[in-house]
């Protein structure tokens, strides 16, 4: 695919537009724009002249004398500081409260009771066999809930497997 490369005058034009606008803005504006500037601004020309003198106060750092060669393990101490224990007025220091873990034994699968199901309707094609069952349409293999799965889809009733054992839910 071959680019075209050509411009012409006019798009050249178009490209070169706003250098040229911004050039003759500078040479005829630019001054009147400054005088403009300078009449407005000149009650506060005086302020913005005039010169601010800060005065510092003298400061002096005294060092203190190093007592013995190991002086650097007392700056290291002093670094660390201890932070002082809330005392309440009443009651003294209270110390952080203790938690304890509590252990609920969970309850086991087999123990709860199965889930009850409703089958609305079975259909068994040449190949193919639908269930639908709570309003879900499933095929064998389809889970129910987590722990149940349809394990055989018969005429009469539907085989579930899974954490209650293989159950079978009949039509009725």
């Amino acid at each position: 695919m071959k680019l075209k490369t050509y411009l012409s005058s006019k798009n050249i034009l178009l490209l070169v537009s706003p250098i040229i606008i911004f050039t003759i803005f500078l040479t005829f504006f630019s001054q009147e724009m400054i005088k403009v500037i300078e009449n407005n601004f000149s009650s506060y020309k005086e302020i913005i002249k005039s010169r601010i003198n800060f005065t510092l106060p003298s400061v002096y750092f005294i060092e203190k004398e190093r007592s013995n060669k190991n002086s650097w393990i007392e700056t290291i101490f002093e670094a660390f500081t201890l932070v002082p224990f809330k005392e309440n007025v009443n009651k003294g220091t209270v110390p952080p409260p203790l938690r304890k873990k509590f252990n609920i034994p969970k309850a086991s699968i087999k123990k709860q009771p199965p889930p009850f199901y409703n089958i609305d309707m079975i259909y068994i094609g040449v190949n193919k066999k639908f269930v639908v069952i709570n309003n879900k349409l499933l095929t064998e293999g389809d889970f129910i809930s987590d722990k149940e799965y349809v394990f055989l889809i018969k005429e009469d009733g539907v085989l579930l497997d899974g954490a209650w054992g293989k159950r079978w839910l009949k039509i009725r």
